[in-house]
């Protein structure tokens, strides 16, 4: 934009060298006088730079008054391509003229003077309404015409009762110095409003830095190639930010969408939060802030939360495992006393001994921590495979398994097997909870998925406790299905949300959480 203020005070330097050009073979006829009032009006551009438009007006009104010696001038111009000329400055007398005064173009002296292109002269005192009654004794009417805008606007210069009447010459004068003057002010209109571009864009900017530099995270701003441009303070104090991890991520990702990340910088183990904003021309915002303590927060919480299930799960194992101890304890006792049974209570004791075991690989594989294996995953490739694993059990029972996928689907990152195990048990549920005859939905969108039942429902005390471990609601059960569920689905940064109404059914939506694909 700057280069653009440039090459416009260039084209106003240039104007001034035509003008002078233009006019040399005039002024060894009109004088040195004359000479120097048309060079002081291509000064009046170079003066423009400090100046605002209106003053620039005022100085070509005031020049003009001062050097063609008249009483009262006024110049009046053209807005856009509108056949109406508004009064733009004013001297001398003029000054009275209503600020709303207008010359329509094609009516009255001034309105066919900007119709036809020439300058009027006029030197009658009884002349026509513009003139009569003011005490005027001559006037003239220039059209300023641009060769390439067209009529720019009328000047108009009026000597009063008792001075010498415009001549020709001046006319003639007027005329040259015109089209220079409807130049020289084309250009500053275009310099106005190049000026209030800069000033607005300079005020964007000082918003735009005050946001930047407010953020208290490190922001940068960055091209196409992903190197930085600028950078706020917060950014300029931090030595060790993982900048070619991020820029890796920009490759893989692109800068096309505004997206989020999180990732860890494998070389300092920190743990970081960055939001990708794009904008026009290939630059990109980037904002980013260190996650390492609330991860490593998060992770002890969960070390805690894990205690206190491990807690629960005592008290729940002890309760668990008395039942099978007490039949082989009972089995025993059997054997003891009747040694022919033998056989039958051995039977019993090692049915009872299985279902220990199996109990105990229940219960370790719900305390020991998640590890995911993330890659890329189709979820709807995923949802397909799993309603056709589990479709059997749906058709033995008589109810039917209907899916609904958005073909839009996301690419989401993932651990496949967590996730199918997560289905299958929410699918497991849902037709457990069905009727010979029901139906079960399963349905994908790009925000995530959800299973839905016609079944009995829940109350909200049931709804409440439902994730809690150990809780279940069916007669059998140890009640780590949707505790594992919601572990999984936490530990993949997503959630999962209960909705049941008794006697109409139940359903569960999981969102994807900050690992969903751009």
């Amino acid at each position: 934009m700057l280069a653009e203020f440039g090459r416009i005070r260039f084209k106003f330097e240039l104007s001034c060298r035509i003008a002078f050009a233009d006019i040399s073979d005039v002024a060894h006829r009109v004088g040195r006088k004359e000479t120097q009032f048309i060079a002081s009006l291509f000064e009046v551009p170079r003066e423009f730079e400090q100046a605002s438009l209106d003053e620039f007006l005022k100085g070509i009104v005031h020049r003009s008054a001062e050097w063609f010696g008249a009483t009262t001038v006024s110049l009046f111009l053209r807005e856009g391509c509108r056949n109406i000329l508004h009064l733009a400055a004013t001297s001398g007398s003029a000054s009275t003229i209503p600020k709303q005064a207008q010359i329509v173009i094609g009516e009255g002296i001034g309105g066919i003077a900007a119709e036809d292109g020439a300058p009027v002269l006029i030197n009658e005192v009884s002349g026509t309404e513009e003139t009569r009654g003011k005490k005027l004794v001559s006037s003239m009417v220039v059209p300023l015409i641009s060769s390439s805008a067209g009529c720019v606007g009328v000047l108009n210069l009026s000597r009063k009762v008792g001075l010498e009447r415009f001549s020709h010459a001046d006319l003639k004068l007027a005329r040259s110095v015109a089209s220079h003057m409807a130049l020289a002010i084309e250009n500053a209109r275009l310099v106005a409003n190049l000026r209030a571009a800069i000033d607005q864009a300079e005020s964007e900017r000082a918003k735009f830095r005050g946001i930047f530099e407010g953020l208290g995270l490190a922001a940068f701003l960055l091209n196409a190639l992903g190197d930085i441009v600028e950078a706020n303070d917060r950014a300029k104090e931090e030595i060790d930010l993982p900048l070619e991890r991020l820029r890796e991520e920009f490759d893989r990702r692109g800068i096309s969408d505004r997206s989020s990340l999180e990732f860890v910088d494998e070389q300092s183990g920190r743990s970081w939060h960055a939001v990708l904003s794009p904008h026009p021309g290939g630059m990109a915002t980037v904002v980013l802030e260190e996650t390492t303590e609330r991860e490593q927060h998060r992770r002890e919480m969960d070390r805690l939360n894990r205690l206190a299930e491990i807690g629960q799960m005592t008290a729940a194992i002890a309760h668990e495992i008395r039942n099978p101890l007490t039949g082989i304890r009972s089995a025993a006792q059997m054997i003891v006393q009747v040694p022919e049974s033998t056989e039958e209570f051995a039977s019993i004791i090692e049915h009872e001994a299985i279902k220990l075991s199996e109990l105990c690989n229940e219960f370790l594989s719900f305390a020991k921590p998640l590890e995911l294996r993330l890659r890329s995953i189709n979820f709807g490739e995923l949802i397909s495979r799993v309603a056709k694993l589990m479709e059997p059990q749906f058709s033995a029972k008589g109810v039917l398994l209907s899916v609904e996928i958005d073909v839009n689907l996301p690419t989401i990152d993932g651990d496949p097997p967590r996730w199918e195990q997560v289905l299958q048990n929410l699918m497991l549920n849902a037709l457990e909870a069905s009727e010979a005859g029901g139906q079960v939905r399963i349905g994908a969108s790009p925000l995530g998925f959800w299973v839905e039942d016609a079944g009995c429902g829940m109350e909200e005390t049931q709804v409440a406790r439902l994730f809690t471990p150990f809780f279940t609601t069916k007669a059998k059960g140890t009640g780590l299905g949707l505790s594992t569920v919601k572990k999984i689905v936490d530990a993949h940064g997503a959630s999962i949300t209960v909705h049941s109404n008794t006697g109409k059914g139940t359903r569960f939506e999981v969102s994807f959480g900050v690992r969903r694909a751009a």
